[in-house]
């Protein structure tokens, strides 16, 4: 959650800074750039071997693949509008709580299978439970 967190911290500016989103869509070379930096950051993740596995070192992978992501996601998001992006951020921090929870109570294997299950099963309701929330909801609170 908190690198869901550190995520979403680094995409606000670009979708609520009107100076950042319209430097983000005019130096495309920035997003196109941003896309590279994710990949090879999980393939060096990969040849590291053992390095990422001890303590201190896989929070400092964990933290600069993280902004990576942020930066690269929120360059990405300055070419949409707020709204669904929010929408978004919102279904997926719901998802990854109920996928915590999940594995917290759960003495099942959390392996391929039962994690794409899992995962299917709760993306169409936390986006109707969204919905649900912010559309239906108001309109009865103003009778």
């Amino acid at each position: 959650m908190l690198q869901l967190l550190i995520t979403f911290a680094i995409i606000c500016p670009f979708l609520f800074w009107n100076q950042l989103r319209v430097w983000a869509i005019v130096n495309y070379p920035f997003t196109y750039s941003m896309m590279a930096v994710p990949p090879v950051l999980i393939l060096m993740f990969i040849c590291c071997g053992k390095i990422h596995r001890k303590v201190p070192w896989n929070f400092i992978f964990l933290g600069i693949f993280s902004i990576a992501e942020g930066l690269m996601l929120g360059s990405l998001c300055a070419l949409f509008n707020a709204e669904p992006v929010l929408w978004t951020i919102g279904a997926t921090a719901l998802l990854s709580f109920t996928l915590a929870l999940f594995t917290l109570q759960s003495k099942l294997n959390f392996n391929w299978w039962i994690g794409i299950l899992w995962v299917i099963g709760w993306s169409l309701p936390s986006f109707g439970i969204l919905y649900f929330l912010t559309v239906h909801i108001p309109p009865l609170l103003y009778l």
